[in-house]
C-alpha cells in the first residue's frame, strides 16, 4: 500500500496530515507542553519545542532550544554556562 501512496503521490499528504495531527496534539497536551523549553536568553512566555526546525535553534553541546535571534546574539549557552559553574563548583567542595 505504501509503495501505491509514493507513486501516486499521496505519501506526502499522509505525512503532512499525520505531521499535523502530532503536532497539534504536543501543544494541546499538558503534558507534552511540559516537556517543551523556554528561550533561556529571552526568557519569552513562548513554549518551544525541538521540532520546531524554522523557528528555533539548539545548542550542539546540551541540546537547550533558543530562539535562534536570541541565540545569535548570545556568546555562549546559558544552559551549558550554568552546568560549567555547577561543576566547577562541585571539584572545589
Amino acid at each position: 500500500m505504501k509503495c501505491f501512496q509514493v507513486a501516486e503521490g499521496q505519501y506526502e499528504a499522509f505525512l503532512k496530515s499525520l505531521i499535523q495531527f502530532a503536532s497539534s496534539h504536543v501543544y494541546q497536551c499538558d503534558l507534552c507542553t511540559m516537556r517543551g523549553f523556554i528561550c533561556q536568553i529571552c526568557n519569552g512566555n513562548d513554549i518551544l519545542f525541538p521540532f520546531e526546525f524554522e523557528t528555533t535553534t539548539r545548542c550542539k553541546e546540551c541540546k537547550a532550544v533558543f530562539h535562534p535571534s536570541c541565540k545569535a546574539q548570545s556568546k555562549s549557552c546559558p544552559c551549558c554556562l550554568r552546568r560549567q559553574r555547577y561543576l566547577e563548583r562541585e571539584l572545589q567542595d
